[in-house]
């Protein structure tokens, strides 16, 4: 079924100044529709499941923001200009290419042409010298118009809500019982038997614990959560976990993104882990891609990519497919790419290869 497209997590909204500036570092002007749906949504994760299939099957997972990214304090390097500006500086794109979302499967890159005004998709092959290494790009789309026009937002949910109540006693406040305020869409009875019969199911709603409230107990939730106060308990949750409180407990999510945030327990996720700049982890996380600016104690296990930021400090080791390691970053432990397609005793079997 077609529907609009929605996105949340979206960050701060842009002007046409904002454009301005943007063009100039791009070398290029953008075309208005871009910037239409740019100026509606600043990036932003979908909220349902969004796929286009003209050329051949791709699912957007996230579009990436331009200019401002308070996940990652408003890095440059964390937007959509500022990727594309350091993969065309590698040489791993060409200059009229700029990367504006990601798709969900390999996490590959949603590029436009600026020139010829096609949309392509970058499937990520491996990375060297900290950058990216893309295969072949398939072409997605003939225009922006095209893209937007084609792409489908099937009517059903990504995954699922948060919360409906908290139960007697698990919460402490000043002897009122707190409520969970901005949330997108309440818990309906198809949300429930939906997720009953499916376990992937993931609500269309966001709970917000804001500052301030304590809970003591485990948290469970349909659909996704923003945690700016503190947990005391396990912290389940089928959509993302956007944490800027605390939690002492294992927290599980679709998708876990941290910042100045302090997280005593293990962390587990689907899809991507970000602990960003501020962030302390005193645990193991375990995911299929993650960045980290923060301090983590604590094994790391990603079946995919990782890339360490220059602000990180970690204490444990490191398994991954590949890993970006910045300049400044500090590592107190054993790196392996234990899950990257490289058979590395066939690569080192030199007496093998003499006696062919």
């Amino acid at each position: 079924m077609n529907m609009k497209i929605e996105l949340e997590n979206c960050q701060k909204s842009l002007t046409l100044k904002d454009f301005e500036e943007i063009e100039s570092k791009l070398g290029y002007a953008l075309p208005e529709r871009l910037k239409e749906f740019y100026l509606q949504y600043n990036g932003g994760s979908t909220k349902q499941i969004a796929s286009i299939n003209k050329y051949q099957e791709v699912e957007i997972e996230d579009f990436f923001p331009f200019k401002y990214n308070k996940d990652f304090k408003n890095d440059p390097r964390y937007t959509a200009e500022g990727e594309t500006l350091e993969l065309r500086k590698a040489g791993a794109i060409s200059d009229s290419i700029l990367i504006f979302a990601m798709e969900s499967t390999d996490e590959g890159r949603i590029t436009i042409d600026l020139v010829n005004g096609k949309i392509y998709l970058y499937p990520i092959v491996g990375m060297q010298d900290v950058i990216f290494n893309f295969g072949e790009p398939r072409l997605v789309a003939n225009s922006i118009d095209d893209f937007f026009d084609n792409l489908v937002v099937l009517d059903g949910h990504k995954a699922i809500p948060a919360i409906e109540e908290i139960e007697e006693g698990q919460t402490e406040t000043a002897g009122v019982m707190p409520e969970l305020s901005d949330c997108s869409a309440s818990l309906t009875k198809e949300d429930i038997k939906n997720a009953a019969e499916n376990p992937e199911y993931i609500a269309d709603e966001t709970a917000v614990i804001t500052e301030g409230l304590s809970i003591k107990g485990d948290l469970d939730s349909l659909g996704s959560i923003d945690l700016f106060g503190s947990v005391e308990g396990n912290v389940t949750c089928r959509g993302k976990l956007t944490v800027s409180g605390s939690i002492t407990g294992s927290s599980k999510a679709n998708e876990f993104f941290a910042n100045d945030a302090q997280v005593d327990g293990d962390i587990e996720a689907k899809g991507a882990v970000k602990i960003g700049q501020g962030t302390v982890v005193v645990g193991n996380i375990t995911a299929t891609s993650a960045v980290i600016g923060g301090a983590v104690k604590g094994d790391i296990d990603v079946h995919g990519p990782v890339i360490i930021d220059s602000s990180a400090i970690i204490s444990g080791d490191i398994k991954s497919k590949s890993v970006q390691i910045n300049n400044g970053a500090t590592i107190d432990g054993r790196c392996s790419q234990c899950y990257a397609d490289v058979n590395m005793e066939s690569i080192f079997d030199i007496k093998g290869k003499k006696n062919k």
